[in-house]
């Protein structure tokens, strides 16, 4: 499976980037993976030792040094940048190789097949007349959905209207007739596909 690392140095406040420093050596002192790191791992021990003690030093609030401190993050940062991107090229998205790093893997987007059709629908006459809105719950991983209408018995005439597409999960039909029923039916729309018609609901206009 291929997947990468998640380098977010720019969020990291400076405990965090030493604790990754840190983890960093670790994991890859030994590691047979990345036999040879480009950023040697006693250069990187050295600068770790500097910036936990400047961290230390810099809680007293001295100018100097928070100036101390913030130059060893900079440099803690620019190795850690330098040393990701050598176990990028190495692990060519290994997630094997990747998760014996010490970086933190970067999260993996959700694959969905076909959504389902929605179900739970729920219509009701709004304020202004000739107009039904119809809705339905939200689902994860659908893009939108095309909605149809009929003012025939979906059961013994199922020969639907489409009518628009929405990324919404309601719909505000409208130019209905009052009081006359109407069935109203939605589809979902994702990634892999559409989803077959909903379980139809019936609504009336005012």
């Amino acid at each position: 499976m291929k997947t990468n690392i998640k380098l977010a140095l720019a969020s990291l406040s400076n405990l965090r980037v030493l604790a990754l420093l840190r983890r960093v050596i670790q994991m890859l002192t030994g590691n047979a993976n990345f036999p040879t790191p480009l950023v040697p791992l006693a250069d990187m021990e050295l600068l770790a030792n500097k910036l936990d003690d400047a961290i230390a030093e810099a809680k007293e609030g001295s100018r100097v040094s928070k100036y101390q401190r913030n130059t060893f993050v900079a440099q803690a940062k620019v190795m850690l940048a330098s040393q990701a991107d050598y176990v990028r090229a190495v692990s060519k998205g290994d997630a094997d190789m990747l998760v014996t790093s010490g970086f933190d893997m970067a999260k993996q987007p959700e694959h969905y097949g076909v959504p389902s059709a929605p179900v739970r629908l729920t219509s009701r006459a709004t304020n202004v007349s000739q107009e039904v809105e119809v809705r339905w719950p939200k689902s994860t991983g659908v893009l939108g959905h095309r909605v149809f209408m009929t003012d025939k018995d979906p059961v013994t005439d199922p020969v639907w209207q489409y009518v628009d597409f929405t990324s919404r999960t309601s719909f505000v039909f409208t130019g209905l007739e009052s009081y006359k029923p109407y069935w109203f039916s939605v589809t979902s729309i994702g990634a892999a596909g559409e989803s077959d018609l909903s379980k139809p609901i019936l609504g009336r206009a005012a």
